[in-house]
């Protein structure tokens, strides 16, 4: 940039190069790497590249500087890259459950890149991330990592067949499994976490992450997946009712602090 940058023109700058990042972050989860323990290895470089220029610091995967919202990455429901044989994880542990690294599967999302715009309502955080334990090589493989978040679980139900309708909200749920075709096998203790609320009308739209209490660590909890749902400037009213539906569990359950493995 030159001249004078303003604050809005910095936001601008940093926000396309994010976009940026999200777009090789897709086309990099695509790919198949000979060792599958290097896959954050192999990005070291252009993830020291990226934070020079952010000043930000990629932490397993996500962009410290933007956790809440990078944790908000959903697996990409296309599957034309990889083969639906190939394993939906790796075989020996390379990164924790929130993060993308975990699963062998094309990484999407909807990342939000237009925060500067003057015409978004509001954008609210409804989570908070307390501390982060990250154990990491100088190439940047990991050896261990947790996440401690201070959010509400809002409890849920999988649908009695298929992956979609979790009651009682009717937002789009993405499982981290695409092996996974009977919600029910999860079990019951299944709970929405929001992570984001914003809008470009009143009513908003969500993003957050499933979780389920840990199987191998008592007391701790594992990502199951991610949801969303989106309105836009008009919603109609069932678009409404979804969103406060959500928000009223919200404000319902207690808020809480969870480590994430």
């Amino acid at each position: 940039m030159s001249g004078s940058p303003t604050s809005v023109d910095k936001l601008k700058v940093l926000s396309s190069i994010h976009k940026d990042w999200c777009r090789f972050r897709t086309s990099y989860s695509g790919l198949s790497l000979t060792k599958e323990e290097d896959i954050l290895v192999a990005l070291n470089g252009i993830a020291k590249a990226v934070a020079e220029v952010t000043n930000d610091t990629l932490v397993a995967g996500l962009w410290r500087g933007r956790l809440i919202e990078e944790l908000c990455w959903k697996r990409h429901t296309n599957e034309r890259v990889h083969s639906i044989d190939e394993p939906p994880k790796p075989s020996k542990w390379r990164a924790p459950t929130w993060s993308w690294a975990s699963i062998n599967r094309v990484i999407g999302g909807r990342t939000m890149w237009w925060e500067y715009d003057s015409w978004l309502d509001f954008i609210h955080e409804m989570a908070a991330i307390e501390d982060l334990t990250v154990d990491q090589k100088p190439s940047g493989q990991l050896v261990n990592a947790s996440l401690t978040l201070t959010c509400r679980l809002i409890p849920t139900s999988p649908p009695d067949s298929g992956i979609w309708a979790w009651t009682p909200y009717k937002v789009t749920v993405t499982l981290d499994d695409c092996t996974i075709t009977n919600a029910k096998d999860l079990g019951n203790e299944i709970s929405l976490v929001v992570l984001r609320h914003f809008a470009y009308g009143k009513e908003g739209s969500l993003q957050g992450i499933l979780v389920l209490p840990s199987r191998v660590k008592t007391g701790s909890y594992e990502r199951l997946g991610y949801f969303e749902f989106f309105s836009y400037v008009e919603p109609l009213e069932e678009e409404k009712r979804i969103v406060q539906s959500v928000l009223d569990g919200y404000n319902i359950a207690q808020e809480t602090t969870i480590e994430l493995i």
